[in-house]
């Protein structure tokens, strides 16, 4: 039978079979294992574990005992316990330091945009290829996960959790490494056109008036507009096709020209899809933030009709829920 106990309790020898946070919130590789040393219970007191789920031996059986000769399976014999591994994550301190240093990069951009200057790329860039070298030093590949569990109630917020986000997404898709910058630099622009959007609709923490939405409704032509005027390949491309298309929807039934999705680019496929999941994991003033297991249920169960089915399924691969 299974018991919880505080670490305080913990022994060597003891069959550990849950630990008190998820693993995206350790650097503990499997949450079943017999601990070998007192060692390995200081590691779990690092990683800030509490109460862990550890597996006790069964209550005497009152049925005679099975004589030793006869030969057991493995299945019979309950589940094998390894030795706790650990793997050297990015930290969280990291992911958040980069993240803060993303978001005033990109709120620069958004506001050097509304004041009518030139959006400038290469520090964009530059944040999407850092952002790349910590994402694939993490060997799990979602470790990201993490660090965007917040409200994020700007815009430009919301652009650097889905920059991190679409790179994790293609990277797990087998998208090549060479395309995932491509990625990122969609994300991180796909909302650009919100910087040309009046500050009292954009910020305001409520439903919008019927009127006000079809402002905001204007902001994928707006980033259309921007980012088709870059000199730079790839913004005036994929980044172009992405903001237009981001809130299209299967079968025409979204905005801004009522696209159906074989007629959308795959990249727009994939970040309609996390635009969503971002939204409602980061939550907004408003309105709290859900978890990621209830998001996507959200997606299956409300959004799936609606949206690329493919791009789903990698999105719960990747979260690993």
């Amino acid at each position: 039978m299974n018991k919880i106990v505080p670490i305080e309790k913990l022994e060597v020898g003891m069959e550990v079979v849950a630990l008190d946070k998820s693993w995206l919130e350790t650097n503990i590789l499997f949450h079943r294992f017999r601990v070998q040393s007192r060692e390995e219970i200081q590691k779990l007191r690092d990683n800030g574990i509490r109460m862990v789920t550890v597996r006790l031996p069964d209550p005497t059986p009152t049925s005679p005992p099975v004589p030793r000769s006869e030969e057991f399976t493995a299945s019979s014999e309950g589940p094998t316990f390894r030795e706790m591994e650990t793997l050297p994550l990015p930290s969280l301190k990291e992911w958040n330091a980069l993240h803060d240093k993303t978001v005033a990069v990109v709120s620069k951009s958004f506001e050097d945009v509304r004041m009518g200057n030139a959006l400038e790329v290469e520090p964009l860039r530059r944040q999407v290829v850092e952002t790349l070298d910590m994402l694939l030093r993490d060997p799990r590949k979602n470790s990201f996960l993490v660090t965007l569990s917040e409200v994020d109630d700007e815009s430009y917020v919301h652009s650097t959790n889905t920059m991190i986000l679409a790179m994790g997404l293609a990277d797990q898709s087998g998208v090549p490494k060479e395309e995932l910058p491509k990625w990122g630099l969609a994300g991180l622009l796909h909302d650009i056109g919100k910087a040309l959007i009046p500050l009292e609709i954009l910020k305001k923490p409520g439903k919008l008036e019927p009127n006000e939405w079809e402002t905001m409704k204007r902001h994928p032509k707006l980033g259309h507009s921007i980012l088709s005027k870059s000199k730079d390949d790839v913004v005036r491309g994929l980044c172009t096709s992405v903001a237009m298309e981001h809130h299209e929807r299967k079968g025409g039934g979204g905005y801004p020209f009522g696209l159906d999705l074989p007629d959308i680019d795959p990249v727009s496929r994939s970040l309609m899809v996390l635009d969503i999941y971002e939204a409602l994991t980061a939550g907004r003033i408003y309105r709290p933030p859900l978890s990621p297991a209830k998001t996507l249920s959200y997606l299956l169960e409300r959004e799936l009709h609606k949206l690329d089915p493919r791009a789903i399924a990698h999105l719960v691969q990747m979260v690993g829920i």
